[in-house]
């Protein structure tokens, strides 16, 4: 009785609304092109979760906006629109260096869920050698401090300006243009 009669339709209607939402959003998403909600995701994941690094320090200082750059781990989490279009080639024509903070704590975490082999390939696109063939199973802080801020630089401080994303079953070429992958598919592609 302590809900009353009201309250209990009200909620009724807003479980109804949340499912009637689940279903117009499948309902979209099944009218895209076949692996291409997948692409989206990934695509808007990346862009939306890692790309986005803040204001520049430096252009801090003078009032200027923040940039959207690809680094690293968003290419690392990157895919093409076909199955087994994992990693995709990157061909960088033009890198910045925005240093971030580092922290070793998390990017012992955040290594967990990074694919070596990719980063290997990509960081040996843009001259970063003497990464290690494997990483150790466990970081000691103290131990791999040089190890952890290279891959601290490669991840989160390289950004590719411009460049290709190469799909290695396609052959398609995704353009980085001001540090901003182009994503979407022709027309021919549909």
């Amino acid at each position: 009785w302590i809900w009353g009669g009201e309250q209990r339709r009200a909620g009724r209607r807003s479980l109804v609304a949340a499912l009637d939402f689940e279903g117009d959003m499948r309902a979209r998403t099944e009218s895209l092109p076949r692996g291409c909600s997948l692409a989206v995701a990934v695509v808007a994941l990346a862009i939306f979760l890692v790309c986005y690094v803040g204001p520049n320090p430096s252009s801090r200082d003078r009032g200027g906006e923040g940039k959207l750059r690809i680094n690293l781990l968003a290419h690392n989490m990157m895919q093409g629109f076909e199955a087994g279009s994992y990693p995709l080639k990157l061909e960088a024509t033009k890198t910045t260096m925005e240093p971030t903070e580092f922290d070793a704590d998390n990017l012992v975490k955040l290594l967990h869920r990074v694919d070596y082999s990719a980063l290997r390939m990509a960081a040996k696109e843009i001259g970063a050698e003497g990464l290690p063939g494997e990483l150790p199973y466990r970081f000691d802080l103290r131990k791999d401090t040089p190890l952890l801020k290279q891959l601290h630089t490669i991840l989160l401080e390289v950004h590719v300006v411009a460049g290709y994303l190469v799909c290695p079953k396609t052959g398609r070429k995704f353009v980085i243009n001001n540090g901003i992958p182009n994503m979407l598919m022709d027309s021919q592609s549909i």
